[in-house]
């Protein structure tokens, strides 16, 4: 696989990722009001969760899981200017 088909795909992944947290971040509440629950305080968080269900700003595991794993390898031509 190319350098730059594997750097599109993981552009994908973080844009996709970004949707996902950008409408996370604000819910609509069963009245149709808006939160934002970037600007909540522990406190607020907590009753919102009891009067809404379950609050999380975290991803999913699903989500999480299907971010590309890729061990980086620094490249042997590297010269070290302290050498001699």
């Amino acid at each position: 696989m190319e350098v730059l088909q594997i750097v599109e795909e993981h552009l994908l992944i973080v844009e996709e990722l970004m949707m996902i947290m950008e409408v996370s971040t604000n819910v609509q509440t069963r009245a149709g009001g808006e939160v934002d629950l970037d600007n909540m305080s522990y406190e607020e968080m907590h009753r919102f969760e009891e009067s809404m269900g379950s609050v999380s700003k975290g991803l999913s595991k699903e989500t999480i899981s299907r971010l590309p794993v890729h061990k980086h390898s620094p490249s042997s031509t590297r010269s070290n200017s302290g050498d001699a």
